[in-house]
């Protein structure tokens, strides 16, 4: 049955520009008309929703919904079960939805559970966002995250990895290009694997047809990732054993390559303002936060495209916080609300290779959401959500 949304105010996310009053019909899980009021479909239910936005479902480029979000999440993920953490998935997909996110793109989870949560949201057994999930993370022997990630050192089992994860039904490929924060004993400011090795896995990636995304701390590890082909460079920090230091070289390479990145930006940022000062959190936001804004600017003047991800489920980073990654942009990198806005909405269709979301036009899916006042003059009103349809299903 088809259905018209109306509102005060619509933005498509094909342009910057504001259709006030605008509508969208939908008809199942399509969209069938998204413009002006008063072009809308004619003898066609009507559910007005008032003073508020009409804009796409948000894409959230990285998550991972089977992490805990609290201060202890690798000791919650070694103790829980299989059964407690697929539940937390459940419960990860509903605060994300909740939130304005209909699409995830989830990096890095146990093969069975994310494939599970992925057949429920597809199903609709569960409130969930869409999810476009890679399963198992590539990583070194005792690498980063390598409690739920799939261990391979050689080139020739790199290759076989990434043909096990198309077999088993991975959207993308995500490896792990340098240490991290979260695995202890690993370098966050190290490479895990030589420019071969990464090599190897794009290639392998590509002769498959699936895209490869590339977690980035260290500078030798994001140089590597842009020259091997990565679509997608998750963090991208700079990170030296000096600390964090923009490296034009670095720069030049993932303009150059054309890969999205994806930075990450507001990990613990509602935390933030509780926590002790001698946190490490707090610390590591003092020490680098400057340097990593600054160097996001440089990115962003370069014209490097950014899409944005909250990797929800680390820690004290829940997943209904996805909006201060689009606040941050604006508030710290200088990006416009418009521009912001387009990281989670077009630009992430871009690059996850998704032409049916992040827009709302003739044919794509009824993916949208309605916020109370005008994101486009303020972006904080991504923080009051009035409704969610996605697929069709209204939630809120």
């Amino acid at each position: 049955m088809k259905r018209t949304y109306t509102a005060a105010r619509l933005y498509t996310a094909l342009s910057e520009e504001v259709i006030a009053p605008g509508a969208v019909t939908i008809d199942a899980e399509q969209i069938v008309y998204a413009g002006a009021l008063a072009d809308a479909p004619a003898d066609v239910e009507l559910v007005d929703l008032g003073d508020v936005t009409l804009l796409p479902g948000l894409i959230d480029s990285h998550v991972h919904l089977t992490l805990s979000a609290s201060e202890h999440v690798l000791e919650d993920y070694s103790n829980d079960s299989d059964q407690i953490k697929l539940i937390r998935g459940v419960e990860a997909c509903r605060r994300a939805l909740l939130a304005g996110v209909t699409t995830v793109r989830e990096c890095g989870g146990q093969n069975e559970l994310i494939f599970a949560l992925r057949a429920a949201a597809a199903g609709g057994i569960i409130p969930a966002p869409r999810i476009i999930a890679a399963g198992g993370a590539i990583t070194t022997t005792g690498g980063h995250c390598w409690f739920f990630g799939l261990e391979a050192d050689s080139e020739a089992d790199l290759r076989r990895m990434v043909r096990a994860q198309v077999k088993a039904g991975a959207d993308f490929i995500k490896v792990m290009a340098s240490g991290g924060a979260l695995t202890p004993r690993t370098n966050p400011a190290a490479a895990q694997y030589t420019p071969a090795q990464i090599q190897a896995i794009c290639d392998e990636a590509k002769r498959l047809g699936l895209d490869v995304a590339a977690h980035c701390h260290a500078t030798e590890s994001v140089i590597c990732a842009a020259q091997a082909g990565v679509r997608t460079i998750e963090h991208c920090s700079f990170l030296t054993p000096e600390g964090i230091v923009y490296d034009q070289e670095a720069a030049r390479a993932v303009h150059a390559s054309g890969a999205y990145v994806c930075p990450t930006l507001a990990i613990a940022k509602r935390a933030a303002a509780s926590l002790a000062e001698d946190h490490p959190l707090q610390q590591m936001r003092r020490r680098m936060g400057g340097t990593r804004m600054a160097n996001l600017r440089r990115l962003h003047a370069l014209g490097v495209p950014f899409i944005s991800g909250s990797d929800a489920g680390v820690t004290l980073n829940p997943f209904e916080d996805f909006a201060y990654n689009l606040t941050e942009l604006v508030d710290q990198v200088g990006l416009t609300p418009h521009q912001a806005l387009q990281t989670a909405t077009r630009l992430a269709s871009e690059a996850l290779r998704r032409p049916d979301i992040g827009t709302l036009a003739n044919g794509r899916s009824a993916d949208l959401i309605a916020v109370h006042g005008n994101p486009l003059e303020q972006i904080n009103s991504l923080f009051e959500v009035r409704a969610v349809i996605a697929r069709g299903v209204r939630y809120q």
